[in-house]
């Protein structure tokens, strides 16, 4: 699925993005996003997340773990987690 958002990566984008995946695979208001609440609370499963990482990384050019989706972690979480990635795309 293409989601139309900034490609470069930074913790802005990476919000961004996760919020439009989220409400396309949700269907739902991407304001309706919560970056509280826990991955696991969206209904997301292991499948989901694994898919999820891969579109990510297509989109922002970078290698992510699919491991880090599976963890326990908000959003907000998560795009911490991932915002260090920022200024090695393409590597």
């Amino acid at each position: 699925m293409a989601i139309e958002s900034p490609r470069e990566l930074t913790a802005e984008n990476l919000r961004l993005w996760a919020a439009a995946y989220l409400a396309h695979l949700l269907d739902r208001p991407a304001a309706e996003i919560d970056l509280y609440r826990a991955l696991s609370e969206f209904g997301l499963d292991s499948m989901d997340a694994v898919v999820m990482a891969g579109e990510m990384e297509e989109h922002f050019g970078v290698e992510i773990d699919p491991a880090t989706f599976l963890r326990e972690a908000t959003l907000g979480e998560l795009i911490a987690e991932l915002a260090p990635l920022a200024g090695r795309e393409g590597r």
